[in-house]
This record gives C-alpha cells, structure tokens and sequence, in this order.
C-alpha cells in the first residue's frame, strides 16, 4: 500500500492513530481530505477482540491469520 499524504494530513492521521491506539473501545477511524473527496478508513484490531466489528470484516481479519 502507498499513501500519499499532505503534510496536514500525515499530522491529522497520528493523532487518530495515537486515539486508536489509546482508546480500547475506537476500532476505527476515517481520514478524509478537506472536500470529502478521498477517505481512508483505518482500523486497529487484536486477534480474539473482534466483537465490534461486522460480519464481514471478522471474516477477512480471521482469514488474514
């Protein structure tokens, strides 16, 4: 995967890593540019915590294993 990334949007983007990181019960986030016009959802997950997210993407991660 290649980003390329504002610098504004490198500094936005930690910040939700850091929340991501810090805060047990944010599974993901959304990074999106000023005009909405390009969105990255980022998702932080541990292998036997998934109940917050949906069906489907327990399947890929369980599949990922």
């Amino acid at each position: 995967m290649t980003l390329f990334l504002t610098k504004v949007e490198a500094i936005e983007s930690q910040g939700y890593l850091k929340d991501l990181l810090l805060v047990p019960a944010l599974h993901h986030a959304h990074l999106s540019d000023k005009e909405y016009k390009k969105e990255i959802t980022v998702c932080v997950y541990e292998e036997n915590r998934l109940d917050g997210f949906s069906e489907r993407a327990r399947k890929l991660i369980k599949e990922d294993f």
